[in-house]
């Protein structure tokens, strides 16, 4: 005697927990966050990089599925990679030599307005601090680059290639026991 395999509700099973695979990105999201907000709160060469907390709670991700394919996406202010890698000044780029950022043409250094708060709370003239750093450029705190690895991403390669296969096998002993009963 053969059985029908269609389309019902019936025909699929509702597993009720994370798959493998979504628990591999669950996991690696939640690590990364905290990793990233710890990084930046250490600060690269003076320390702590946390003034109005902006950047730190943008720090966010978020896993979404469509059918059977898992994005994951990594959410931080648009401004990070300056933090990050530093910005060369219009007179010097001892501060961040090698970054791929530097002010003038498209990149404009902050006003003194936008620095104003910050400056007064440390005492600082904010014109001056704007000169200086529209000169000087600003240091990076690579608080990016020490979390997110080649290292990293090539454990989650691998733990989600492992995660795949389970997943795969739980699908097919779901399957086998809904075509053919209970096995074993």
């Amino acid at each position: 005697m053969s059985k029908e395999v269609g389309y019902s509700d019936s025909d699929f099973v509702e597993v009720g927990e994370l798959s493998a695979i979504e628990k591999v990105l669950s996991d690696f999201g939640n690590k990364i966050q905290t990793e990233l907000q710890k990084s930046l709160a250490k600060g690269g060469k003076f320390g702590g990089q946390i003034d109005t907390g902006n950047l730190y709670q943008s720090i966010k991700f978020t896993t979404e599925i469509f059918g059977t394919k898992h994005n994951f996406r990594l959410n931080l202010a648009d401004y990070y990679d300056y933090v990050n890698k530093g910005i060369k000044g219009t007179k010097s780029s001892n501060k961040s030599p090698n970054s791929p950022y530097s002010f003038g043409g498209a990149l404009k250094p902050p006003s003194s307005t936008k620095l104003k708060g910050w400056a007064n709370r440390k005492g600082l003239n904010p014109f001056g601090v704007a000169k200086s750093i529209r000169e000087k450029g600003t240091y990076g705190s690579g608080f990016y680059d020490r979390v997110v690895t080649e290292k990293v991403l090539e454990d989650l390669a691998n733990d989600l290639n492992e995660a795949s296969k389970e997943d795969v096998r739980i699908v097919i002993d779901h399957t086998i026991k809904g075509v053919f009963g209970k096995v074993g």
